[in-house]
């Protein structure tokens, strides 16, 4: 019996393994479907991020007005009094009269002059939420609105006192290329 040669192998004989094309196809798709998972994986990061933040942001305002809305004690709220009064969760507290957010960023309370507030000198409290990365802005933002009377983007008015939100302001705020980040303003108090 013969021994067949590579140029005369019989048609029986099936190649076994992968081509070097069909390996870099499978390599190909494994490295798409990795990264379609990777991109959808910081993308819920990123909202659970928000979603937390706007949570804080949210609970600290409800508590403030609950605390000191009612008896128009706006005026003497400062972040040292919020902290040990425990307006801000314990989990947010830096020290005995200081906090900072998830971002690193500090949280402070100050009540608000009385001409950025209609003229009330007892109606308005300003709650700063410092370093929020651009990409999360926009989206903190709008989840935050409604609970507030105004808003401004790294010291830029994006809704006006008891006004609408511009969103066109937001997102070119927002999404500012001189920064990394930004300080979102929130004026609350009486309406």
């Amino acid at each position: 019996m013969s021994k067949a040669t590579p140029a005369h192998r019989p048609q029986n004989l099936r190649q076994r393994g992968l081509t070097m094309i069909e390996f870099g196809v499978v390599v190909t798709l494994a490295a798409v479907i990795i990264g379609g998972v990777m991109l959808g994986f910081q993308r819920y990061q990123r909202q659970i991020e928000v979603r937390d933040n706007s949570t804080q942001v949210i609970d600290i305002i409800a508590s403030l007005q609950a605390r000191y809305g009612k008896g128009n004690r706006y005026p003497a709220v400062t972040t040292e009094v919020a902290v040990k009064s425990g307006v801000i969760a314990e989990s947010l507290r830096d020290g005995a009269d200081a906090a900072r957010n998830s971002y690193g960023g500090p949280i402070t309370v100050t009540p608000t002059p009385a001409a950025a507030c209609n003229g009330s000198a007892n109606g308005c409290v300003t709650l700063v939420w410092s370093s929020v990365p651009n990409t999360q802005c926009s989206d903190l933002v709008s989840s935050v609105n409604a609970a507030v009377r105004a808003i401004a983007v790294g010291g830029t008015s994006v809704k006006d006192l008891d006004g609408a939100i511009d969103d066109a302001g937001v997102a070119d705020n927002c999404d500012d290329p001189a920064s990394t980040s930004k300080d979102l303003s929130f004026i609350i108090g009486r309406g």
